[in-house]
């Protein structure tokens, strides 16, 4: 998938096409030993949900915590930039209602990061994939926007079987963690269920 910097940086646009991206295939060296046909079931239950998400954007609900408030509020994305936002949520259902997948995004007033963290959930409302997504400018090892993608895959409670980590520029060239600046890693918690997602951020699912 050709990255696009402009998309990651807007807010419209952040969680209906970075969030429904196309699945990362793990990296040479982040497989860990496993069932390979666990891996494959995994991986493809992950680049399912993936293309509901791509496919159907109208099964999608777009919430927001604003600053200085707990609540969490079903928001539309188009009239967001009139909001004072902290965090963005959206969450992604099959044809039945049933949640696939829960995106979070701290959000970004200036523009010179953007983070997205998703969680997929299997038919038990189980975790069983999580991935990071953080797009930033002064990485200093780039003059543009560094990308860092991370994906891990889970067998039972969040007992981890496989892994994912890739960083490039905006051209996709691989750039070297060791020559990176992290001003924007922040600490993040994966959750086990989606009950304890929709619990630990208060969110109430209609």
């Amino acid at each position: 998938m050709q990255y696009k910097p402009y998309r990651l940086f807007a807010f419209s646009l952040l969680l209906l096409v970075a969030a429904c991206r196309s699945s990362v295939d793990p990296a040479d060296g982040s497989r860990l030993l496993a069932e390979p046909d666990l891996l494959e079931r995994l991986h493809s239950q992950q680049a399912s949900i993936d293309t509901v998400c791509q496919k159907h954007p109208e099964r999608t609900t777009t919430l927001a915590q604003l600053v200085g408030s707990e609540d969490i509020i079903v928001i539309d994305s188009s009239t967001a930039d009139q909001l004072n936002i902290d965090r963005t949520f959206m969450l992604l259902k099959d044809s039945t209602g049933k949640i696939l997948a829960a995106y979070e995004s701290p959000y970004s007033e200036s523009g010179d990061w953007n983070i997205l963290y998703t969680h997929y959930f299997n038919s038990e409302g189980k975790t069983f994939a999580f991935s990071r997504e953080a797009s930033f400018f002064n990485s200093i090892c780039t003059d543009g926007v560094a990308v860092e993608n991370m994906t891990k895959w889970y067998s039972g409670t969040l007992s981890m079987v496989d892994s994912s980590y890739t960083l490039q520029d905006e051209n996709q060239k691989e750039l070297s963690k060791d020559s990176c600046q992290f001003a924007y890693d922040y600490p993040y918690s994966i959750y086990p269920s989606l009950k304890d997602f929709l619990s630990k951020n208060k969110i109430t699912a209609n």
